[in-house]
């Protein structure tokens, strides 16, 4: 997760974005991502640190070994899509789905997003088609 700048805002406002985010992804289940393990602010950043997960990403796998054999990719598929069922599940939408954002774990691939959301309500949406 990236580390926010949000000099413009109070502190108050500092921790509630670092703090809404964090719970949005301590609902997430633990096959799905990297799991949040701390969260702050210091001075006018608002950080949350993940869990390293070793492995490279799908795009750099595929980038220097090739695309993957027909078996492999069938494993990857069903094990990212149950991740991103998971993600949705404790509704969270993953705005930015793609191999850099798939990393290879020895336990299998993990979704990442360095902008968790919360899917917005109804009323969320219909004020943005409306703007």
């Amino acid at each position: 997760m990236p580390v926010r700048d949000v000099r413009d805002g109070s502190r108050d406002r500092i921790w509630l974005l670092a703090s809404k985010e964090v719970l949005a992804t301590r609902r997430l289940p633990a096959f799905a991502t990297a799991r949040v393990v701390d969260v702050g602010v210091q001075g006018d950043l608002a950080y949350i640190v993940s869990e390293c997960v070793h492995g490279p990403s799908l795009e750099r796998r595929v980038r220097e070994q090739g695309p993957r054999d027909a078996d492999s990719l069938i494993r990857l598929s069903i094990a990212t899509v149950a991740a991103l069922g998971g993600i949705h599940s404790a509704g969270i939408v993953h705005w930015d789905f793609r191999p850099g954002n798939v990393l290879l774990g020895a336990d299998g691939p993990r979704v990442i997003d360095e902008n968790p959301r919360e899917r917005p309500s109804a009323a969320d949406l219909m004020l943005a088609l409306s703007l």
